[in-house]
């Protein structure tokens, strides 16, 4: 494949595959309330949550919190720093803008004495 030639890549999307589910399911005539309500789902369901709670803790918990805290603080508190500072500048600016449009106002006002306000 030349660099010239687009990669073609199959995305899903999360809505498409939901709406494809729900499609499937009312062409197979599935219940879902007696489905999600049966014993043998929330047994699943609860094996499930506990394994993913298991692997949180176990697994992701302290690299997650170490990433968020090291580089994503950081780079937030940043980011917040330099739009406040951005907003600052525009505000001054925009100060200086006006005391500038009074005072040529007042100029004018003074070449041309027949102007009135």
């Amino acid at each position: 494949m030349s660099e010239e030639e687009p990669k073609k890549n199959l995305h899903f999307h999360l809505g498409g595959v939901i709406i494809l589910i729900i499609f499937v399911v009312v062409l197979l005539n599935v219940d879902l309330k007696k489905t999600i309500e049966s014993p043998r789902f929330q047994s699943n369901m609860t094996y499930i949550k506990g394994k993913a709670e298991d692997m949180w803790k176990q697994y992701l918990s302290k690299p997650m919190l170490y990433i968020w805290n090291n580089l994503f603080s950081d780079m937030i508190s940043k980011g917040v720093q330099q739009v406040k500072d951005k907003a600052v500048e525009g505000i001054k600016t925009q100060a200086i803008n006006q005391i500038n449009s009074i005072g040529t106002q007042g100029q004018s006002n003074l070449v041309n004495p027949q102007i009135k306000k």
